[in-house]
């Protein structure tokens, strides 16, 4: 049940938010158009006055919103680019490791993380998390273990912590 949340959550969702936000602005256009229209046709080169005069007609309270919902769709927008670009990140760095090849026969999974850091040289805990399965909490301790070992350091890269091999 975990593996599916967890394939749900890396799935990249920018283009269903773009298209959603796309049929909000084209509702918003129409109820625009209907509401505060008036029966003025608005085409053609007549469209950016046209739309300025409605625009100017709206009570107060129904422009702030308008501009309040486009900013905070705008915000998410931002936010859902960000979120997909460190999914991407993530299954780059997953892509190339077999975790059953790498599986130590008699060790534990912290033998099997040190091998895979040993071939990658540098892993994002929340690359460990998701290879093995388990929350960042968890691979945050996994990887201060190697560290207290002396085995690999964890440092901050770029605002993500890493687990460097030492």
């Amino acid at each position: 049940m975990k593996s599916k949340k967890r394939e749900k959550k890396d799935k990249l969702i920018f283009r269903r938010v773009f298209v959603a936000i796309g049929f909000i602005f084209l509702l918003n256009l129409g109820a625009f158009f209907y509401k505060f229209g008036n029966g003025k046709n608005v085409t053609g080169l007549s469209v950016k006055e046209g739309i300025a005069e409605l625009y100017n007609t709206m009570p107060l309270a129904s422009r702030i919103f308008l501009v309040t919902q486009w900013v905070l769709l705008f915000l998410l927008l931002i936010f859902v680019s960000f979120r997909d670009r460190n999914v991407k990140k993530l299954n780059e760095e997953i892509s190339g490791i077999n975790l059953n090849k790498l599986k130590v026969r008699k060790g534990t999974d912290l033998d099997t993380l040190y091998n895979i850091l040993r071939k990658k040289k540098q892993l994002r805990i929340a690359t460990v998390a998701k290879l093995f399965k388990i929350k960042k909490d968890a691979a945050e301790e996994w990887c201060e273990i190697l560290e207290n070992g002396n085995l690999a350091v964890v440092d901050t890269v770029k605002g993500s912590r890493v687990v460097k091999l030492s």
